[in-house]
């Protein structure tokens, strides 16, 4: 018998009717898509990308349970995974003890953007360009979307998620949480926003509030990496 989370998760890789595999169409994409303006754009600073990238990796490999999270580290879960999730998977694996959340993220900062890009590209949905400044390539990259419908139900789903019109898989949930923004509901009050996403952090899986727990304090206030 199929388990309404795996019945959940088959509906959330669902692309008009058509089911795909992880890498062409993830939460780490999908909040990659979803953090940039309609039609591609940057971020503020690349250390913005770089958090985000891993944030999302980690806590996706958390609620796939390609990794446990057990006294806030990292161990290899029970579920395969693929893309970044695998690199993931297979690092904690080759850890000889198991590291902090604070750590992975750390670790995962350098790599886990172009990691999802490659992925993202080889959907045909999007890839990042580095743009050149004086025959220099600035650090930051910006996403040049290829696919916009791909990018518009990123949109899409953040919106209904933000705005609670219907039932949430923890899938969106997680989406959400990573990369909602007034940007996906122009209409909503900041403080507004602010208590939905808290309250879809607290609907997804203790071992995923952990580390969306811990991203939010690295993002917000630890060193540039």
């Amino acid at each position: 018998m199929v388990s309404p989370a795996r019945i959940a998760r088959r509906a959330y890789r669902q692309v008009e009717g058509i089911a795909v595999g992880v890498s062409s169409h993830s939460i780490r994409g999908d909040a990659l898509m979803a953090s940039v303006k309609l039609g591609g754009g940057g971020w503020q600073t690349a250390d913005d990308l770089s958090r985000l990238g891993a944030g999302a990796v980690v806590s996706e490999a958390a609620l796939e349970r390609v990794v446990l999270v057990e006294r806030g580290r990292l161990r290899p879960g029970p579920v395969p995974g693929e893309g970044a999730l695998e690199r993931l998977a297979r690092e904690v694996e080759d850890e000889p003890k198991p590291m902090k959340i604070e750590q992975w993220l750390r670790g995962a900062a350098p790599w886990a953007q172009h990691v999802i890009g490659e992925e993202l590209e080889a959907a045909g949905q999007a890839r990042l360009v580095w743009k050149r400044f004086l025959k220099v390539f600035l650090r930051q990259p910006y996403l040049e979307i290829l696919d916009q419908r791909a990018q518009d139900e990123a949109y899409r789903l953040v919106r209904e998620t933000l705005a609670g019109n219907q039932a949430t898989m923890p899938e969106a949930a997680l989406l959400t949480a990573l990369a909602g923004s007034l940007r996906h509901h122009e209409g909503m009050e900041r403080r507004r926003l602010d208590r939905r996403k808290r309250e879809l952090q607290a609907s997804l899986p203790d071992e995923v509030q952990v580390v969306l727990q811990t991203y939010g304090k690295w993002r917000r206030y630890g060193p540039p990496e």
